[in-house]
């Protein structure tokens, strides 16, 4: 009998600790609820009406009552899997809102979970009953996402063309309207007031004619504008509930980080260094470019620490960050080159504290800028050069590049789109110097 209920003590206690020991499921706080619009959420089965063809409803649970439905069953999405996660794919002009939606004016936020292959173009629109289009957010041809409407439009300067899941922010203030990519800023552009109603709503559409081949795992409409406060709980809540979605934790992730240098800018989709350097290590299956044209390394730095340092919590597998500034710190700062050096070495130091496990550099190139950048692009690489191993694993000295590295060579234009950016083969040449040393650090525990 004692020996019974030892047994059962330890059972229960066994029990006991495990449940403190799961981390409890992710909730969206309440505070951030009021004005929502409309909820879809993959991992809520009974809100997806399943029929013979696909998932003929997905009903909204933000207590609106705002339900989407498709029924076309041969363009009906399918309910699949994903790292044990399910979601929803292949919404081929996907679904509409069962209903007519009103009194949503000025202000709005959407939040799209989404995957798709950059050809393709993942579109939150509204279409107004004047036939003014409403877009949220989409990738045009060259893989860079947008957000646009009739009355304004800009693109965004983030490069997505790795094929993973991504988290598309989409605000509407007024008469200004802003884009973020896995939390960071993306864009932002003005225009004119939206019309008050807005009879249907199209989710991944664009003038009935795209044809969107990728996933959807949460959507979020509020019609009010998130302030940062309230757009960093969101955030919150759906990358920590959607994690194996963004990193493979067993393989572990790399990330590529940069300006408009590694966004790719002239050089074509899938065309960069870093998606040229991916085709060549075949094992490098989750891979991110977050980079951001323009920025300098304090800027990347700042941008880091809500996305790309939270991307690598729940990595158990190795991690790798391949860097690449300098450039803008001493042309747009027009620091010298011991202060950019320090900003480079601080931005490593950050990264390494956040848990990115490697670090890889890659040396500046020359471009047309001021007189003076040529020197001081010299003595940057030099310092590097000899202290990198300070903070970080390898250096790519890209700028020993033959007839690419020199200054006068970005006048060379099978290298250089212009003065700055390089070719679709400046990038080969960059892919193919950085991919084993890479290789390398993979391999490295």
């Amino acid at each position: 009998m004692g020996s019974r209920m030892f047994c059962m003590l330890s059972a229960l206690l066994g029990a006991m600790l495990f449940a403190w020991a799961v981390e409890p499921a992710p909730v969206l706080p309440e505070a951030v609820r009021t004005g929502m619009l409309g909820w879809y959420d993959a991992a809520d089965a009974p809100t997806l009406v399943l029929a013979d063809n696909g998932v003929s409803q997905w009903q909204d649970k933000s207590g609106q009552h705002n339900d989407l439905v498709q029924d076309i069953a041969t363009s009906r999405p399918q309910l699949v899997h994903e790292h044990e996660c399910p979601v929803v794919q292949n919404m081929v002009n996907g679904f509409m809102m069962a209903k007519d939606v009103h009194a949503m004016a000025r202000a709005m936020t959407v939040y799209a979970l989404v995957k798709t292959p950059p050809a393709n173009s993942p579109i939150i629109s509204f279409r107004a009953a004047d036939g003014t289009e409403f877009c949220a957010a989409g990738w045009t041809i060259g893989a860079h996402p947008t957000f646009y409407t009739t009355k304004g439009s800009a693109d965004a300067s983030f490069e997505i063309e790795d094929s993973q899941w991504h988290l598309l922010t989409f605000q509407r203030d007024g008469a200004t309207r802003r884009f973020y990519v896995d939390g960071m800023p993306a864009g932002t552009a003005t225009g004119g007031e939206l019309p008050t109603a807005i009879p249907d709503f199209h989710l991944f559409a664009y003038q009935n004619a795209a044809f969107f081949t990728g996933k959807l795992a949460e959507l979020l409409i509020f019609r009010v504008a998130h302030d940062e406060q309230q757009a960093a709980q969101v955030h919150d809540y759906l990358l920590r509930k959607w994690a194996p979605l963004f990193t493979s934790t067993d393989t572990g992730i790399t990330a590529f980080v940069g300006n408009s240098m590694t966004t790719g800018m002239y050089c074509g989709s899938g065309k960069t260094w870093p998606a040229q350097t991916a085709a060549q290590i075949p094992a490098l299956t989750h891979w991110y470019n977050l980079s951001r044209g323009g920025a300098t390394t304090q800027q990347l730095d700042a941008l880091s620490v809500p996305s790309l340092d939270r991307l690598v919590q729940k990595v158990r597998g190795n991690s790798v960050l391949v860097f690449w500034e300098g450039t803008n710190d001493l042309v747009v700062n027009t620091a010298k080159a011991e202060e950019a050096h320090e900003r480079i070495k601080a931005y490593c130091q950050a990264r390494r504290k956040a848990g990115w496990k490697k670090i890889i550099l890659l040396s500046v190139l020359p471009r047309e800028a001021w007189a003076g950048f040529e020197p001081q692009r010299q003595a940057l690489n030099q310092l590097l050069r000899e202290h990198y191993t300070e903070y970080a694993d390898a250096l790519v000295d890209i700028s020993a590049i033959p007839g690419m590295g020199r200054d006068g060579d970005q006048k060379t234009t099978a290298y250089y789109a212009d003065g700055v950016h390089l070719t679709a083969k400046g990038n080969g040449l960059v892919a193919d110097m950085l991919a084993p040393v890479l290789a390398k650090v993979l391999a490295t525990k």
